[in-house]
């Protein structure tokens, strides 16, 4: 990937891959990026001009613009070349994702419903079921958002910057979450198991919620405000993990730190291990597993005297964590920032964003362009998808990345 910007999710590079062709985004409220009109594009209430999205490739070229709809959802044919898709997601209304927007968290749902969240508080939804195709990017809020996860299909919540926090219920639509204090630090990750979840961001800040929705426990369980807590994972009853950074001030660098690993032991956390760079830095970004004994964090290290930085994973076995053997021509210049582990076709692995693959005893590089672009993932069942740069959205084929809605760039400058 490339050096982080004060360790937030990267903004890649990815303006430079090839031609880049601004897309007009559908004022519907749906993403669409398959090369034929929607059957049920006149259903949608089409907005007068709006534009669909044509071609499947990366970075695909902008559509025609559609003619206009009535108000009572007739008409809205697709303009030459282009597609236009129904909003038929649940609770969808909002405008489409704008250029240029990123995306930084996606979950699957139990269900199948796939959520994901980024830049200006853009929340998009895909239903199971639906075209694999067909997104609807339902809210737009003012704060960047940098997760998604809940504890079942109708019981979301979503975090971000400025203290963000928002919880979704199907009879309620997204409504605005309150810990029980004025909360202004930024949030960076939601997990948890069942109705027990934890928040994790800035300063330390760390909070359980326990119950039901509409009933639920709130509990502070902050550590010291010298770390910034980037994810959280728990792989079993009374199990947990989060990975920190405490920022420490280095020379070359404007925002460093230490990489953390804390654990949960009864109702406190406590620091387990420390990934320390001499003089150097190390963050941790990342982190998830599938058991308590096959866990990963992943994120970058910059050592001491090194022309660049490197990629970096760490990995346990239930019974202590140690940094894995990765090939340094697969880590170096890379920035690791996302883990989806036990993925479909990689039942003993891991794919870790951006491109990085492990089949349970090799590591190699994905191949696709797509797949540079990629910073969240998640994955459950059979299925994996994930996010990223520019608003790209990808599905996992067994073997490789499907473009489900092409990044979307801005215009680069003449």
């Amino acid at each position: 990937m490339h050096k982080p910007r004060k360790w937030t999710r990267p903004v890649r590079a990815a303006r430079q891959l090839g031609t880049l062709v601004a897309m007009v985004v559908s004022a519907i409220g749906c993403d669409s990026s398959g090369g034929k009109p929607d059957a049920g594009a006149a259903d949608a209430g089409a907005a007068a001009g709006s534009g669909g999205m044509a071609g499947g490739d990366l970075g695909g070229a902008a559509g025609n613009a559609g003619a206009g709809g009535a108000a009572d959802g007739t008409g809205g044919a697709a303009g030459a070349g282009d597609t236009v898709a129904s909003c038929m997601q649940p609770d969808c209304s909002g405008g489409g994702l704008p250029a240029g927007v990123s995306l930084n968290g996606i979950w699957i749902a139990p269900g199948g419903t796939v959520w994901t969240v980024g830049e200006h508080g853009y929340i998009g939804r895909h239903s199971a079921g639906s075209a694999p195709d067909q997104w609807c990017f339902c809210h737009d809020f003012d704060d960047t958002l940098n997760a998604v996860w809940g504890p079942g299909d109708d019981d979301v919540f979503a975090v971000g910057r400025n203290g963000r926090l928002l919880e979704y219920g199907s009879a309620s639509g997204w409504f605005p979450f309150s810990v029980g204090a004025d909360v202004s630090v930024a949030l960076h990750d939601v997990s948890g198991l069942g109705d027990d979840l934890w928040i994790v961001g800035d300063q330390g800040f760390v909070v359980q919620l326990t119950g039901p929705m509409f009933n639920r426990t709130i509990q502070r369980l902050d550590v010291d405000t010298a770390y910034s807590l980037r994810a959280v994972f728990s792989p079993g009853s009374r199990y947990a993990f989060m990975v920190g950074n405490r920022r420490i001030q280095i020379a070359y660098q404007a925002d460093g730190g230490v990489a953390t690993i804390f654990q949960l032991a009864g109702s406190d956390w406590f620091p387990l291990l420390s990934f320390v760079e001499d003089a150097g830095v190390s963050v941790l970004l990342g982190l998830s597993g599938n058991s308590f004994a096959n866990l990963f964090a992943v994120g970058q290290k910059f050592p001491s005297g090194s022309a660049e930085s490197f990629g970096f994973v760490a990995r346990s076995d239930g019974g202590s964590w140690r940094p894995a053997d990765v090939p340094q021509d697969l880590t170096a210049g890379q920035l690791f920032t996302d883990v989806a582990v036990g993925p479909p076709g990689l039942p003993d692995g891991a794919y870790i964003t951006p491109d990085l693959i492990f089949d349970g005893t090799t590591w190699t590089r994905s191949t696709d362009a797509l797949a540079g672009l990629l910073t969240t993932v998640d994955t459950r069942g059979d299925e994996m998808w994930a996010a990223g740069q520019d608003g790209v959205i990808a599905r996992w084929n067994g073997s490789g990345w499907t473009v489900s809605r092409p990044a979307t760039p801005l215009p680069q400058a003449p």
